[in-house]
């Protein structure tokens, strides 16, 4: 039997579809109000006010 190969490529958007400028608003905003913690290791489930951010706009549980 003859199996498909997995493909390891890296999948990236079209550089015109990013919106850079909106992103590095975000950015600064997350530092500017959050300070340097935000840039250092945090807990492995990553940062809590984007996942909460993430759940709440997709009506699921942000998770432990």
């Amino acid at each position: 039997m003859a199996t498909a190969p997995i493909s390891f490529a890296r999948g990236a958007p079209a550089p015109d579809l990013i919106p850079a400028d909106e992103l590095a608003d975000c950015a600064h905003e997350v530092a500017r109000r959050d300070g340097a913690r935000v840039f250092a290791y945090g807990p492995g489930g990553g940062y809590a006010p984007l996942r909460e951010w993430i759940a709440e706009r997709h009506g699921v549980p942000a998770g432990p």
